[in-house]
């Protein structure tokens, strides 16, 4: 019950924001940082928090109206807010989603369960202990169209973010994130603030939002059953099937090269 309420409240506090953030800018001195679930901008919002010394609000009910961070899955821009774009592959983000789902439709509040399934109920079939290609095959479908946690596709998403022009609009790609924290960091807190922060805030930052220091395991080292599953980058490559990875490339082929992926 408390993680539904939790999810509830995130979900009210991100409209919240943005409805007075687009009505009234100048009372929301924030920047947003957007996703498209499952691509890794809780990490990455925390790294930049404690780069930036600014707070992180999750489950506040009332507009934000001070220096700050704030996470949403919302995928239109809102006028002058600065927002940072995390942009991960999309086939990792598939991968992620499904664990989320299926843990969710296992361990999650009734609440949590039902609507999980109202957008994947392939997820019935996985307790029936379906090979996971097959499992993976199945929720593809359903998520390729309108997954869990959205109101539209991947696809749908990253290229409305990538095609936006607007110059306050800062793209974080997740790999970027993995292979070269440091000067990626750097590069996007220097958009957003102008301030060069110096070596021992970065080493700070990054340390303290490592996957082995929230979980206590090594990078690669999955469990499946957890909200952070594996921290790295690329695992779709050995977990999709390749029937799966030939019609991801002919669903979204357009969408990995406009966000520079392999294809």
């Amino acid at each position: 019950m408390k993680s539904a309420i939790k999810q509830t409240m995130i979900s009210l506090s991100s409209l919240i924001n943005h409805t007075v953030a687009a009505r009234l800018p100048s009372a929301c001195p924030f920047f947003l940082i957007c996703e498209f679930p499952r691509s890794g901008a809780n990490w990455i919002r925390d790294m930049i928090g404690d780069a930036l010394q600014i707070p992180v609000p999750r489950y506040s009910l009332l507009p934000v109206t001070f220096s700050s961070l704030v996470h949403s899955h919302f995928n239109t821009h809102v006028n002058s807010t600065p927002v940072v774009y995390i942009l991960r592959d999309g086939r990792d983000v598939l991968v992620s989603h499904f664990y989320k789902a299926l843990n969710t439709a296992r361990y999650g509040t009734p609440v949590q369960q039902k609507r999980v399934l109202a957008f994947h109920r392939s997820i019935i079939s996985d307790f029936q202990n379906l090979p996971l290609e097959e499992s993976l095959l199945n929720f593809y479908r359903q998520w390729r169209e309108r997954p869990y946690g959205s109101r539209v596709s991947w696809g749908t998403h990253v290229k409305t973010w990538l095609e936006d022009k607007t110059p306050n609009i800062h793209i974080v790609r997740y790999e970027d994130m993995h292979e070269n924290p440091g000067a990626t960091l750097r590069k996007v807190v220097k958009e957003l603030s102008g301030i060069d922060i110096n070596d021992k805030v970065v080493d700070f930052s990054i340390w303290r939002n490592s996957f082995e220091n929230k979980t206590g395991r090594s990078s690669g080292e999955n469990k499946d059953d957890d909200n952070r599953r594996s921290g790295k980058a690329g695992g779709w490559r050995t977990t999709l099937s390749d029937n799966l990875k030939e019609e991801f490339l002919s669903d979204f082929g357009d969408i990995l090269e406009l966000g520079n992926y392999q294809t």
